[in-house]
Formats: structure tokens, C-alpha cells, sequence
């Protein structure tokens, strides 16, 4: 189990690995409170090879996530539960390449950004992943972006009126599969 301390500063996170090649971060227990810009997990510059797997992430923080993978590169984030009950994302992958999202269980409670962001990345595998957001369900921005994608088999419950699904494309809520 992981709790982030009292201590009244920002940038919490509970596990960070930067430059790490072929680790495992698998079965732990991470609760992040309120703060700003803090991670659960966070896989960083040149992180490349790492599972991150069967996690149970809670994050209250603003402008966080429970996961965040940025200038990554083939990492397996499969199978993790995240619930956010701040203005957070649940999973970012950020200028990564080659990332596997599967089976990850993504919900919010409170108004957060998006249960899914996919921003600057290329060829992403995301499958067969469950998203109960308020807001944005599963949400692709930028040019590298366009392209070079699978997605298969994602569950979408968003209880907004309208839930970006993949940039560009607005459908209406309520269980949506892509």
C-alpha cells in the first residue's frame, strides 16, 4: 500500500520511474490525496518495456492522473483500476510511442478531464478498456495522433450529453463501444 504523506506540497506521486527499462510495477495499492499535478504512476522520459498491471489507483488531485506514461515508449499498462475523485485524468499517454492499454477499469466521480488522453502519440494498442466518466470518455488530440491506432472492444458510460470518444468524433452517452 502507498499513501501519499501529509505534507502540504504538490507534485505527489507514488511510484515514478524515469529512464527505467524492463520493470514491473504490478499489485500495489496507491491512494494519492489532494494536491496539485500528481501521479499515481508515472512512466518517464526513456521508460521503456515496463509493466504496470493489476494496480488499484485512487487520485484526488487537480490537474493529475492515475496513470501518466509521457516520452514512453512500449510499455504494457493492462489490467489496473482507477478511480478519480478530483479533476484528473485516469490514463495519459503523452508523446509515447508503441504503448499497450488493455483491460484497464477507468471511473470518475467527480467532474475530471477524461477517463482516456491520448495526446502527441503514435501507435497506441487500446482494447478492451472500461470508462464510467462524467466527462470526456476516451479522448485523442494532436497531429501524430491521426493514424497508426488500434481501437478495439473499449466500454464508454458517460453520463455527459456528449462524450469525445476519438478527436473529431462526438457521439452520445451512455455505453458506447469503439
Amino acid at each position: 500500500v502507498i499513501k501519499e504523506g501529509s505534507a502540504t506540497t504538490n507534485n505527489k506521486h507514488g511510484i515514478y520511474f524515469l529512464r527505467a527499462n524492463n520493470g514491473t510495477i504490478y499489485n500495489n495499492t496507491i491512494t494519492i490525496g489532494a494536491s496539485i499535478v500528481s501521479y499515481g504512476i508515472i512512466l518517464s522520459t526513456s521508460s521503456s518495456y515496463n509493466n504496470v498491471s493489476n494496480n488499484n489507483i485512487t487520485i484526488e488531485s487537480i490537474n493529475g492522473a492515475g496513470i501518466f506514461s509521457t516520452s514512453a515508449s512500449s510499455n504494457k499498462i493492462i489490467s489496473n483500476w482507477i478511480l478519480s475523485n478530483g479533476n484528473s485524468d485516469g490514463i495519459v499517454v503523452f508523446t509515447s510511442t508503441n504503448e499497450i492499454l488493455d483491460s484497464n477499469y477507468v471511473e470518475e466521480i467527480s467532474t475530471g478531464r477524461a477517463g482516456i488522453s491520448l495526446s502527441y502519440s503514435t501507435y497506441l494498442n487500446v482494447t478492451n478498456n472500461t470508462v464510467k466518466w462524467i466527462s470526456n470518455g476516451i479522448f485523442s488530440i494532436g497531429q501524430s495522433n491521426q493514424g497508426n491506432h488500434i481501437y478495439k472492444s473499449n466500454q464508454v458510460n458517460s453520463s455527459q450529453s456528449q462524450s469525445y470518444v476519438i478527436y473529431g468524433t462526438t457521439i452520445g452517452n451512455y455505453n458506447q463501444s469503439i
